[in-house]
């Protein structure tokens, strides 16, 4: 049968075989969708969408290109749904500015996640007002400063957007937020699914409490790459603890490992460093308030072949021997430290723990891995945020290894 009579659904058949995150594509899956969008009219109209759903613009020609397919050929522009947006001051160097966002997300009536970088430390009241007028308003916002002067936008997106705002990431190396919220600007009354805070300037207990509230909420996902002060993050697991589903920690430098005790319902716990058998005590006495604890997965980082490596594994091992984690499901195991390849650490535990999963969560990974092992986590920094959106609204007795991959 010839290329241009193949039915849609066998085209997209072939296509996912390219493409393992519909909404991430790399450079390389790029091209190859660009090829297949040159094999005939009908491929193209099932390939050329696909490469929509992911647009990065960072200089005006860019951004004016984009406006004349939105005119021309607005229901491809349609197609989009993860928006990065490289936003500074008008300058001679051809800079997109903030006063071209609002006319940007127009175009995108099915924007669902904004990525936006910047360099401004406010954006002005009438690009505020006409964002907020807008029909189509992102769920998903990751906002970065891009320069050394505290930055205010953070603050500002969020309560323009809180109706709709589900999934936040703050961060950017230099990530400078204002660390006291505006004293004329209300914390948002919206309810934030997931957090995540990608920075290494550590976040006041002011900031937590404007964006995640002093309330319990819906909050079932954090994951912080730098912790508060130890009165500060105690005081945040007390609050949102009880409801969180997935808590990720780089370390627990600073901080009393016993506020994890108050993480009831986990199903999933991920550190960097610093994981010992006073962790794996702590989180082994998770008891459920409403129901048994499932907590089904693990995630932590080794330094290979050393004494701490060695009682870690030690650790574990006895852990689960013992029944103290009789849900868990899968290990995800991450270098850190050293150059020793990870891979015959990963068959030794595979053979000491058959009856565990145990993945490579090591960036330097094929597609077909990261597949793999995305699809087993609960939530974990290669799933998108619209696939934490779908497992939100899965069945609680879930367990990872049934969770669906992306469609």
């Amino acid at each position: 049968m010839p290329a241009r009579d193949l039915p849609a659904c066998v085209i997209l058949e072939l296509l996912d075989h390219i493409r393992y995150d519909d909404l991430r594509t790399s450079p390389e899956q790029s091209r190859d969708l660009q090829s297949i969008s040159l094999v005939c009219k009908k491929w193209a109209e099932v390939a050329q969408p696909l490469l929509f759903r992911q647009v990065s613009l960072s200089t005006m020609p860019q951004l004016a290109r984009f406006l004349t397919v939105a005119r021309d050929r607005p229901a491809l522009v349609s197609a989009v749904r993860q928006l990065r947006v490289i936003v500074k001051s008008s300058g001679p160097n051809g800079d997109i500015t903030h006063y071209e966002l609002p006319k940007l997300l127009r175009c995108c009536p099915r924007l669902y996640e904004l990525d936006l970088a910047t360099t401004l430390p406010t954006f002005s009241d009438a690009v505020l007002t006409a964002l907020q007028r807008l029909p189509c308003r992102p769920t998903a916002l990751r906002c970065t400063n891009l320069q050394v002067e505290a930055s205010e936008v953070p603050y500002q997106l969020t309560r323009i957007w809180q109706d709709s705002l589900r999934f936040l990431v703050l961060g950017g190396e230099p990530f400078h937020l204002i660390r006291r919220p505006p004293t004329d600007s209300p914390p948002p009354t919206g309810k934030l699914k997931e957090f995540r805070w990608t920075s290494f300037d550590r976040p006041s207990d002011a900031v937590l409490r404007w964006f995640l509230g002093s309330q319990p909420g819906d909050l079932r996902y954090l994951s912080l790459d730098c912790l508060p002060d130890e009165p500060a993050f105690h005081d945040l697991l007390r609050i949102h603890g009880p409801h969180l589903r997935s808590l990720r920690l780089r370390d627990l430098f600073g901080v009393d490992a016993e506020s994890l005790a108050q993480c009831t319902n986990l199903e999933e716990f991920s550190l960097d460093r610093g994981m010992d058998e006073r962790v794996l005590s702590v989180l082994a006495r998770h008891k459920g308030t409403t129901q048994p604890a499932t907590f089904t997965h693990l995630e932590f980082g080794v330094r290979v072949k050393t004494p701490e490596s060695q009682a870690l594994e030690t650790a574990v091992q006895r852990a689960i021997q013992t029944g103290r984690f009789p849900d868990l499901k899968t290990i995800t195991l991450k270098q850190w430290g050293g150059t020793w390849s990870l891979e015959s650490v990963l068959k030794r535990w595979k053979a000491l723990l058959p009856e565990i999963e145990i993945l490579d969560g090591s960036t330097k990974r094929t597609p077909e891995q990261r597949k793999k092992s995305t699809s087993k986590r609960t939530s974990a920094d290669a799933i998108h945020l619209h696939e934490l959106s779908r497992l939100d609204k899965l069945p609680k007795s879930t367990q990872p290894s049934q969770l669906p991959t992306h469609e």
